[in-house]
């Protein structure tokens, strides 16, 4: 049977599935959208012999260079603001995913892992457990249970959180000093630098 360790990296794997699966198809939209400029560039790099002689005879080495520098940063720039404007749509589609996999029968399992894991890294004896408002209103009970078979000499409250957390919790020492990030979001967060890295690899 799957353990709910194995789950929760199960949850890390598809956020990256899914941007690998579909880094491709998003290569290919971003390339047929732009396949004019990418025409144009080419053509434009393309310079035929009598032009050349022509631009050599009108223009000094240092206007070419400046030519070509300006037509390079253009390029750059203009492929460097897709791959954001695809890094963001990536992030958004990937932020809907951790949403509605909060309502999957798995997550049970999950949530009760993060809160075990933020309780026992904090190694506080009294603290605050912070769920979502649909959480808290869900699996109130089932964390009540969790904590009293599993952390029975500890004193945890269960609150809900101002903060987007998505799914997962915040867990807190009773003074609010110290905090344990266990949520969704700060898992996504930890994968931005992953997940740009695909992009800027396939793009």
């Amino acid at each position: 049977m799957i353990t709910v360790e194995e789950k929760l990296k199960i949850f890390s794997d598809k956020i990256l599935e899914k941007v690998k699966k579909e880094t491709e198809s998003k290569y290919e939209q971003f390339y047929k959208e732009n396949k004019e400029f990418v025409d144009l560039e080419k053509a434009n790099a393309v310079v035929s012999g009598e032009s050349l002689v022509k631009e050599a005879l009108l223009k000094s080495e240092a206007e070419k260079k400046q030519d070509i520098h300006k037509a390079v940063m253009k390029k750059e720039r203009f492929v460097i603001e897709k791959r954001f404007r695809i890094y963001e749509q990536f992030l958004a589609e990937i932020y809907e995913f951790a949403r509605t996999f909060t309502d999957t029968l798995e997550y049970l399992g999950i949530l009760l892992k993060c809160i075990d894991s933020g309780i026992k890294n904090l190694q506080v004896g009294e603290g605050v457990i912070y769920t979502t408002k649909k959480d808290f209103n869900k699996y109130k009970k089932d964390i009540k249970i969790f904590l009293e078979k599993n952390f029975a000499g500890l004193i945890y409250t269960v609150k809900v959180t101002d903060s987007d957390i998505i799914g997962g919790c915040l867990v807190e020492d009773k003074d609010g000093l110290y905090r344990m990030d266990c949520s969704f979001s700060a898992m996504i967060y930890e994968h931005k630098n992953l997940i740009g890295k695909v992009l800027n690899d396939n793009l």
